[in-house]
C-alpha cells in the first residue's frame, strides 16, 4: 500500500521540510504531495520566499555590532527595509547632485548679496516747521 500525505497534514511539516529538516521517507512523501497539489504547491512557494527573507535578515544581523540592545538591532533593520532608504540606495548618485548643487545655489546667493553694491539710502530732506517768531522780537 503507498503511503500519501493528506493536504490537512502538509503544513504540519512543510517548514521542516523546506528546511531539509525531514528523514527522508517523510520528505520524499511530501515532494509527491507537492508535484501532484497545486494548492500546497503555492503554500510552500510562500513560505519558502518567507524562509528566504528571514535568513537574510539573519545574515544582515550578523553584519551589526553585537554590544547593540535587540531592541535597538530590530529598529536598525527594520529604518534599512523602509521603502524610502531603499529609494535612496538606488538612487544615492541623483541625490548627491541634488544635495551638492543646492549647496552651490545657497552659496552663490549669499556671494551675490554681500558683493552687489550697496547704494545709500535715499536722501530725503526732512520736513522742518518753523515757529513763528514771537510778536515784539523784531
Amino acid at each position: 500500500m503507498k503511503r500519501v500525505i493528506q493536504c490537512r497534514n502538509i503544513s504540519e511539516v512543510l517548514a521542516a521540510y523546506l528546511m531539509g529538516e525531514l528523514e527522508p521517507a517523510r520528505a520524499a512523501l511530501v515532494r509527491a504531495h507537492l508535484e501532484a497539489c497545486e494548492k500546497c504547491r503555492v503554500e510552500a512557494d510562500a513560505l519558502r520566499a518567507t524562509l528566504d527573507v528571514l535568513r537574510q535578515a539573519a545574515q544582515q544581523t550578523a553584519d551589526l555590532p553585537t554590544h547593540l540592545e535587540r531592541r535597538r538591532v530590530e529598529e536598525i533593520l527594520a529604518a534599512k527595509s523602509h521603502p524610502l532608504m531603499r529609494w535612496m540606495e538606488q538612487h544615492f548618485v541623483i541625490l548627491a547632485v541634488i544635495v551638492v548643487s543646492a549647496i552651490l545655489l545657497n552659496i552663490l546667493f549669499l556671494m551675490r548679496r554681500r558683493l552687489a553694491p550697496r547704494e545709500p539710502p535715499d536722501e530725503q530732506p526732512i520736513p522742518v516747521q518753523v515757529a513763528p517768531r514771537p510778536r515784539g522780537s523784531e
